[in-house]
């Protein structure tokens, strides 16, 4: 994580307030403990202290405009909008391309030394297959498996753990039970994020946790408030003690 800069966080904290009035709706209001806790939760989330250049840290303010524009007028032209920014603005943020549109070709996963050479060698190796199934089997549709390969290794728990806050994971897995299980408005944009982000991070030869995710921040605020209305909330209290106590021991 690059050192805190004021200027490139202070969006950071706009992104979150914007997200919490966009979803205030899903907010559990009944018991203002619980509430207060919730909010302090969302504020402590390691991703809005993560620090990139002044011109990324812009990118979340228009992502929370784009679902604000989606809430209102669900059509295809607005998720299509939200699937080309987002896959522009992760490249930007994930640095494979820089201003203005310099792409970084020795970051991507098609230009890694170890996947053309594995490639190379299965087409030449495997006498088990006769050659030319070889030259379709080992094609280009390796990269596919690599990039998948690549994305899963990279969403994992502990990464997820890093830029959300352990207590968040808690209703971020309820708020995808019910994107999955119950009609959401947010659905499609959702989606759409998870596949744009599995190919931006998968092509990326070393994606980075905060890079790679900066972006969809209103889409983790979204689903933390909308799980925060069905958890366990002595569970969750637990889970927020330990996120606490994780938070300020020193790390090793």
């Amino acid at each position: 994580m690059q050192h805190l800069s004021l200027l490139s966080i202070l969006p950071n904290f706009f992104t979150l307030g914007l997200s919490i009035y966009l979803f205030r709706r899903y907010l559990p209001f009944k018991t203002s403990v619980f509430r207060s806790f919730l909010i302090i939760s969302l504020l402590l989330i390691p991703l809005f202290y993560y620090s990139p250049n002044y011109f990324i840290s812009f990118l979340p303010l228009i992502s929370v405009g784009i679902l604000a524009l989606y809430k209102h007028f669900p059509n295809s032209l607005v998720l299509i909008a939200w699937a080309i920014f987002l896959f522009l603005g992760n490249l930007y943020s994930g640095e494979v391309i820089k201003y203005p549109f310099d792409i970084q070709h020795s970051q991507l996963i098609f230009n890694s030394p170890e996947v053309n050479y594995n490639l190379n060698r299965h087409q030449e190796d495997a006498l088990f297959i006769p050659y030319k199934a070889r030259l379709i089997v080992y094609s280009q549709l390796v990269y596919v498996y690599a990039l998948l390969t690549n994305f899963f290794d990279f969403l994992n728990l502990k990464n997820l753990y890093d830029i959300l806050l352990l207590a968040n994971l808690y209703p971020i897995s309820i708020g995808l039970y019910k994107i999955f299980t119950q009609k959401q408005e947010l659905k499609s944009i959702f989606l759409v994020s998870f596949l744009i982000t599995m190919l931006t991070s998968g092509i990326d030869r070393s994606p980075d946790k905060f890079q790679s995710l900066y972006l969809l921040t209103p889409v983790f605020i979204y689903l933390i408030i909308l799980g925060a209305q069905s958890i366990n909330k002595k569970l969750y209290f637990a889970l927020w003690i330990l996120s606490i106590f994780i938070l300020i021991s020193p790390k090793i």
